[in-house]
């Protein structure tokens, strides 16, 4: 079983471009459990870099870390590899990715995707990073999500209010949970 790790992000000075998003990194530490406690080690930053790098989320083996990065005016999906410290870009496309996500399958990425014309839909990727199909064609703009199960999601959609909508993949419908959410979705193991 591969050690497990805790992931942090800190944002860096202020970009000077209005439009940029904020210089942060990724660091990574390992964590190592002792009886009842629980103890972090020293934190690598895994994308010690200038620039935009964020939403990180673990491959299911926790062996990976797949994350958005923002590198010459384009948002790209990356996967760092842990055991040898290797850094692969997973996208390379016209449009923008954020918000990694392998899915219950274990088979694809679920991404936040901008497409040219601005829409923010959840996209099904292969894991070597080609485009599939949107996951959800008509629920936009979608923000960031959780998967609850192989059928079942978690989404903030952006609007005025932003809502958390439960989705079911299969007819692609969703309904509202709630209305002026935070953006932090995640599932907490075993809950």
């Amino acid at each position: 079983m591969p050690a497990r790790h805790l992931l942090a992000i800190f944002a860096l000075a202020p970009s000077l471009a209005a439009q940029a998003p904020p210089g942060t990194d990724i660091f990574l530490a390992p964590l190592q459990r002792t009886g009842a406690a629980l103890t972090a080690g020293a934190p690598v930053n895994i994308t010690a870099r200038a620039g935009y790098d964020n939403q990180p989320s673990f491959s299911p083996d926790g062996r990976s870390v797949y994350y958005a990065s923002a590198r010459e005016g384009q948002t790209d999906l990356y996967r760092y590899e842990i055991a040898p410290r290797r850094t692969v870009r997973v996208t390379t496309t016209a449009e923008s990715e954020y918000s990694p996500t392998v899915m219950p399958d274990g088979r694809h990425l679920s991404v936040v995707r901008v497409e040219r014309d601005s829409t923010q839909r959840l996209w099904q990727f292969t894991l070597a990073g080609a485009p599939v199909k949107p996951i959800l064609a008509t629920i936009k703009p979608v923000g960031y999500h959780a998967w609850l199960n192989a059928d079942t999601l978690l989404l903030f959609v952006l609007g005025s209010p932003a809502t958390l909508q439960r989705a079911e993949v299969g007819p692609g419908t969703a309904a509202i949970l709630a209305r002026d959410i935070g953006r932090a979705l995640a599932r907490i193991p075993g809950r």
